[in-house]
Order: C-alpha cells, then structure tokens, then sequence
C-alpha cells in the first residue's frame, strides 16, 4: 500500500480520508469492468457503548485494529476512514461477504466486545451510478441490516431500490405534494374511558401521491427528519388541521385536536409562530389545540426544544408527552417539564391480555404517572379486554384501532354529525379532567383525602360514582371493587346500580346521604352496613361537580364475609365475639316449628318452656317480661307468618323494635329486640335478639310500630356498648378495623392508623407466641384468654386476648379477636422494656 501525506490520511489509522480514497476507487473502476466491483459503506456497531464501559482509549484501539484488518485483507482493493467507526471500501462484488465475515470472527479474539460488531451495506456498480450514488445506496442498505439482523451485510438489491426511490422522491417532492394537495390531515378519535365519548382527535399526516399511491408515514416523516424538511410537513398539517377544525366549527361540532411536532421543528423555524399564525387565521381557539413532542425529542432535548415547549405552555396549550415507555422513558423526562397528558406506548399494552408482568407494568405506569398529577392516554388499543383493562386501572384516555382507525377529514365529519351526542362539550371535558387524576388503584388525589392507601394494583375495592338528584351510578372501578361486587349477591356493577336505584334502597339513602355531607364539609365520610350478611364499612369522597352531577370516590371495606350460614356451628364459633352484647338469643325454626337457645347471659330471661313451638315461646315470654301495654305490638312484631313481608316493604335485612320489659334490676326498661333471618339446611328460621337499649339519642316510640332502626344505629351499637376491644384482621394479619374501645386505649385518632397494618409494622412484636396463635385461628381453630402484655401509652398492661376465624363459604378468611386490660404488667424484668403487643 502506498504512503499517503499527512493531510490525506486519517491520523489515528493511517488510512485515506475520504477524497482520497474516492479517487483512487475511480481510477481502479476506470482500469476495468464496473460491475464487477461494489461500493461497500461499514461501521463499527455499538462502538459507543463499548467505549462507556472501557474508555476511549480502548476504542481507538479496536478502530485501529478494524483499519489495519481492512487494509491487509486480500479482496478490499481500496479502503477509507469515514468518521469514527465508520469505512468506505471497494470490492468485488463476490467477495464483500467475506471480508466481513472474517474481520467479524477476528473481533472475539481481542478481548471482551460488548456486542462489536462491523456491519455494512453494499451496492453493485452499474454504468448508470456514480461512485457517490453507489455509496449512498450501500449507506442505505447498511442501515436496512443495522438493528435487529444477525447477518454482517445487505446488499442493495431491487427490493430496496423500490423503496429507495420512493423515498428519494419524498425528498425531492415534498414542495410540489404540499401544492398539489397531496399531503392530507387524518384524524383518530381519542375516547374517553370512563364514558366512551369521543373527547379528542389526534392529528396525523397523510401523503396520496399520484405516481406511487399512499405512502406510510414511516416512510416519508424519517426521510423528511433526516433531509431537515420535516418542519415544511408540520406546518402544512398544522394549517389543515385548523382549517378542518373550522369548518366543523362552522356546523356547529367544537372537537379539540392534537399536532405532533419533531424536535427539529424547534430547530428549524419558529414553530410557535407557525402554529399561532395558522390558528389565528382560522380563528381556532388556544383550549382547541393541544400539542405532543415525543419522549425520544426529550431525550435529546436542547435549548431550543425546551424554550420552544415553555412558549407552548405560557400561551395556555395543553401539552402532551408522546410515546412514553418505547424505550427512552426516565424519570428525568417527566422531572421539570410541565405536560398534562402522558401518552403511553402501543407496546407496553400488547402483552396485557396474556402476560401478568404486562399488567403490573402497565398499572404501575398509569400509577406514578397520576401521583404526578398528570392525565394518562394509552395507545394502540386493539381488543375490548384491553380497553376493560385500561378502565379498571384508571387510564383516562385511549386511541386504537378498536375504535377506529385514523381517517380522512370527510369521514371523521360524517361520524362527528352523525354522534353529536356522543363527544364532549368544554364543561364535560373540565369535569372528567378532573375525576381523571383519581388514582383507583390506591385511591388517593391530590384534592381527595380520608380514603386509606391500599396495596398495589387495587387490593382494596374502589370506585368513582356519579350522583344525578336521587340515582347513583358507577362510572369506573378498580380490579378489587369488581370481584367484591361478583362475590356478593349482586353479581354484577349493573345489578349493584339497580339495587342503589330502589327508592326503598336504606343503602341508596345512606350513600346519598354521606355524599352531601362530604360535599358539604369536604371532609371524607364513612359509614357501616350490612350487605347480604357481609359486614361492610363504606368511605365517599366529594371529588368535582358539573352541570347537577357530582362525582364522589367510593371505598369499600369488607369486615367480614357472610353469604350463607351452612350450619349452626359455624355460626356460633364465628360470631361469639358478639354474644356478649345480647342477653339472649334464639334461634326459631319455623320449618320444624321447634326454638333453640342459643346464648343467655342474664338467668331472669331463661327459656319459660322446654320443647314449646316458637309461638309458645313467643307467647310465654311476652306475658312473663313485656309490659303491658306493650305486649299487643310485641306480639305483632313476633309473628313470623309476616316477617319477610314487613322486613321487603322496610328495604332492610332485618326487623328492630324497642319494648318495656323487666330489667335485671325488676324494673320495666326499654330493650331492643331484632329478627333476622337465616337459612341452613333448607329451613326456613329467624334469629331473635335481646339487648340492652342504650345508645344515646334513641328515642322510645309509642306508636303502633316504632320507626325502623337503621342497621348503621345497630351495628354501631353493638360494637360500642361492648366493654371488650374489639379488633379483626384479614388472612395475611392485616387489620382491616377496631372499634372504638380499642383505638381509645391505644390512643388511635382514627381507624386509619391501623389500617393494612401487621403487628410488626406497628411495633408490637412483644409476646412471641401471638403469631403463633394467629396461624392457629387462621387454620380454623380458636385461642382463647391468652395472657400477654402490651404497652398503652408508655404503660405495660398485662392483657387477656381471644381470637376467632372468620369464614366465608367453609374458607377461613380472617379474624375477629378481643382483648381485655387485667392491670399492670407484673414482671419487673418486662415492665423495663418498651413496645406493644
């Protein structure tokens, strides 16, 4: 090889700069047959990531190494450094292959590679190319085989040629397209999950060419990046994007629409100005418009794009962050910039319906991106499991094919004409804007407060409802919310919605109820109720209103679970926690005509009559205890020929009425007395309760039947008037709530404090054989009065402690356990330590 001046040759490999070898590759195709050679264009794959990890001297070495390579190897006649990592070669044609099969299995012997690989593209010389055509043709087939392809090289055939030309003449076309009309402004409707209304179109550039048809936007919107002409392509969709936009304004139909602009567009005019001007022209509306600048722009950001964005932002656009998740995302790109929508990729939504992980990362994706305060929008939505998903995870916005495809201005206006009820007014976008920022997988939002953070991806049952005068309706709800609903009876949100529609619905009242409330106060309410027998605990949160319809956010906490009682056992062991509440309860098998007792804590109201009917009971207790003029209504409350009747007209699940009946101290006072229905084993029975009445603010009632007692009264009352502390967790030992004896002796301000916390994330790791016990009483069995200790406010208690299971279908979903204080702690060696239970 010949030596060349300093000046014309590269200085780190000694090999021709590019002139050089230009010239000499034009001399050795003068000397013979064209076509026989090829213009070979290579470079050096994933060089920048091997001198991250090794340093740039490391770098230069395999540059070296690769030059030497090509210089010494017998079927490259002529070789130049281009840049960096890359080369420029002439050779035969058959013989391209192998050279750069061989330099490749060289690579592995100099060491650790990083993935190095040369790869390079190749076009046979023909009478018609010049050596630079050649050359950027081989630069175009490298770049066909430089990502995803294990092959060393491509040649540029026919197949790439059509691409080519097509190409090329997007290039050397655009200006005569753009005044022959050629370019087109598609639009794809942008839904709203939680109502399916159209709320948005995005914006997207479309080229009909008459000489080769439609053209795919990955055909010509990087072959305009690359050529610097982009920003000629933006601003003519701008300008029929604004110009479609008025004419629908004109008939009446005001959809807001979205422009994509490149980073160049910053770069290469004055976008800002561009928009504005054709905005103004067509007298568009700056809350019409909203703009996406790709996350990879952001990635590469620079002053430009950056001021450019804050124009955008300071003039009242919307802006939102395209493609987030295609492979650039991180949390730097969210940092600072001041967006309102993230769009997440198509690709991070294609695996949801068959792969776990999927979900997780979508979810969790939909999750920050709301604790930052900003909307969601998912696109490629191609499946309805797909947008069914997205709903249940909170996403507010999606675009896909399952809705419709992007289509021509006539066919959007066809569809906008004909659905004018069916996209939103500015006031509609406001108010679901809004219920938007809801996170349902945790349920919390900046605005909204009171409602307990529940693991991840909805472990705890959240909705938002939409309330109308006297209806209640669900709008969108979690993955938990859902199964607690199929669970029940209800089987379905539908079926919930009808039943909270029932004017006699008491739960449809309470709801209405504390949803006034909270709007009101603004504070988060919360109530109990009983639920096909499930005990349940219900938080509503005012969250924004518009035009007479108020959403709130809906929590459920499911105390317990029953849907049937299978047989008496299970009864007794499960609920004993509660006997102590009542002086006596009964069970009355209609079925069989035979009463059973089944707890009695006061020896006055033992059974009057072994072996009578239910009625003979009924009847001798009713003389014996009940005063009176009571005794009349008594017996009408008794009847169990009607009970059903009375308990469908009252919208309850049960029957309360209070009566004048002998007391443990021989006089007459007011006690409270319940019928619930039960079923086991096919009988048809009630369940007769008696207690005390002494909750404050009831009121004895006279009349010929008492006004029916509210099941938050009853149930609030038995756990308030026990002396016991009264607590109860799920089957992971998560409490899901105490009363409030309980949270008073440990000083709680509130049930939230405890919520979805273990004995161990709350310190109380004192008595080692309470876990223990636990695993007992979740394996179904119970322990009873075990001693321990605790710490109650900086004090050492010794305490007594029962613990029970909770079932639900033969299945031990938690538990329900009671302490009671003995007194101070006795041991002197404990008393110098410090913790709870």
């Amino acid at each position: 090889m010949p030596v060349f001046k300093r000046s014309q040759q590269d200085s780190l490999t000694g090999l021709p700069t590019r002139d050089v070898f230009v010239s000499k590759a034009n001399k050795i195709l003068l000397r013979g047959s064209s076509n026989e050679y090829a213009a070979v264009y290579m470079r050096l794959v994933n060089l920048g990531m091997y001198i991250v990890r090794h340093g740039r001297k490391a770098g230069e070495e395999v540059v070296v190494l690769i030059a030497t390579q090509l210089r010494e190897n017998p079927a490259i006649e002529a070789v130049g450094r281009l840049s960096s990592g890359s080369f420029a070669a002439l050779a035969p044609v058959n013989r391209v292959e192998e050279a750069l099969g061989a330099i490749n299995h060289l690579l592995p012997t100099f060491g650790e590679t990083d993935g190095l690989m040369l790869k390079g593209g190749y076009c046979a010389m023909r009478n018609d190319l010049t050596l630079d055509e050649a050359m950027a043709r081989a630069h175009y087939a490298y770049e066909d085989v430089r990502i995803g392809s294990p092959a060393y090289s491509r040649l540029f055939d026919q197949g790439l040629e059509t691409v080519y030309n097509r190409r090329a003449y997007v290039v050397e076309h655009l200006n005569d397209a753009i005044a022959r009309g050629e370019i087109r402004a598609y639009a794809q409707p942008i839904i709203r999950v939680l109502t399916g209304q159209i709320c948005e179109v995005e914006i997207l550039a479309r080229w009909k060419s008459d000489e080769f048809g439609f053209f795919c936007p990955d055909e010509f919107i990087p072959e305009l990046e690359r050529h610097r002409l982009i920003h000629q392509l933006d601003g003519e969709v701008v300008r029929l994007a604004c110009k479609q936009w008025k004419e629908a304004s004109d008939l009446g139909i005001n959809v807001p629409f979205g422009i994509n602009l490149s980073r160049l567009d910053f770069e290469l005019c004055d976008i800002f100005a561009v928009v504005i001007e054709h905005m103004r022209a067509y007298d568009v509306p700056v809350d019409q418009v909203h703009i996406e600048v790709t996350e990879s722009a952001l990635a590469q950001s620079n002053s430009l794009l950056l001021t450019g964005i804050d124009r955008f932002r300071r003039a009242g656009f919307e802006l939102y962050l395209d493609d987030f998740g295609s492979g650039y995302s991180t949390l730097q790109v969210l940092e600072g910039k001041s967006f309102d929508v993230v769009k997440l990729d198509m690709s991070l939504l294609r695996e949801v319906e068959s792969n776990e992980r999927a979900r997780v990362i979508v979810a969790d994706a939909v999750s920050m991106v709301k604790r930052l305060n900003l909307q969601t929008l998912c696109e490629g939505v191609e499946t309805e499991d797909q947008f069914l998903f997205l709903k249940a995870v909170g996403c507010e916005k999606a675009q896909g094919y399952y809705f419709s495809r992007p289509v021509s201005h006539e066919e959007i206006m066809e569809h906008l004409e004909d659905t004018i009820d069916l996209h939103e007014t500015p006031e509609d976008k406001r108010y679901y804007d809004s219920l938007g920022k809801i996170n349902l997988i945790d349920g919390t939002r900046s605005s909204v407060h009171g409602v307990e953070a529940a693991h991840f991806l909805g472990t705890q049952p959240f909705a938002i409802v939409e309330v109308r005068g006297q209806s209640v309706t669900f709008l969108s709800s979690n993955a938990a919310f859902n199964r607690f609903v199929e669970s029940s009876l209800a089987r379905s949100i539908e079926e919930l919605v009808h039943r909270l529609s029932d004017d006699l619905s008491s739960l449809r009242n309470k709801v209405l109820f504390s949803a006034s409330k909270a709007r009101v106060t603004g504070e988060a309410q919360r109530f109990d109720f009983v639920m096909e027998g499930n005990f349940l605990s219900m938080g509503i949160s005012y969250v924004e209103g518009s035009e007479g319809r108020e959403a709130y956010l809906m929590e459920i906490l499911s105390v317990t679970k029953y849907s049937q009682f299978n047989d008496f056992k299970l009864l007794e062991e499960s609920l004993r926690f509660l006997y102590t509440i009542f002086k006596r309860i009964d069970l009355l098998d209609v079925t069989d005509r035979t009463w059973r007792n089944i707890y009695l804590n006061v020896p006055r109201y033992n059974a009057l009559r072994a072996g009578a009917t239910p009625q003979d009971e009924i009847v001798a207790f009713c003389e014996t205890f009940i005063h009176p003029d009571d005794r009349r209504r008594f017996l009408e409350f008794y009847d169990l020929t009607t009970v059903e009747r009375r308990i469908a007209k009252q919208g309850s699940v049960h029957l309360a009425d209070v009566f004048f009946a002998l007391s443990d101290n021989d006089r007459y006072e007011d006690q409270l007395f319940m019928l619930i229905p039960v079923s086991m084993g096919g009988h048809k029975q009630f369940l007769s309760c008696m207690r005390d009445l002494d909750i404050s603010g009831l009121t004895r009632q006279y009349s010929g039947s008492s006004e029916r007692i509210s099941d938050e009264v009853l149930l609030s009352g038995i756990l308030a008037v026990t002396e016991r502390l009264v607590f109860w967790k799920d089957d992971k030992g998560r409490f899901l709530g105490a009363n409030e004896r309980f949270l008073d002796y440990y000083g709680f301000l509130s049930v939230e404090c405890i919520l979805g916390k273990t004995d161990e994330d709350l310190g109380w790791t004192r008595n080692a054989h309470f876990p223990v016990d636990e695993k007992k009483v979740l394996a179904g069995k119970q322990v009873l009065d075990v001693e321990g200790y605790t710490c109650r406010r900086e004090e050492l208690r010794d305490i007594r402690v029962s613990k029970m299971p909770l079932w639900n279908e033969g299945k031990v979903i938690g538990l329900v356990g009671f302490l009671v204080d003995v007194g101070p702690h006795v041991s002197k060696k404990d008393s110098k330590e410090t913790g709870d239970e």
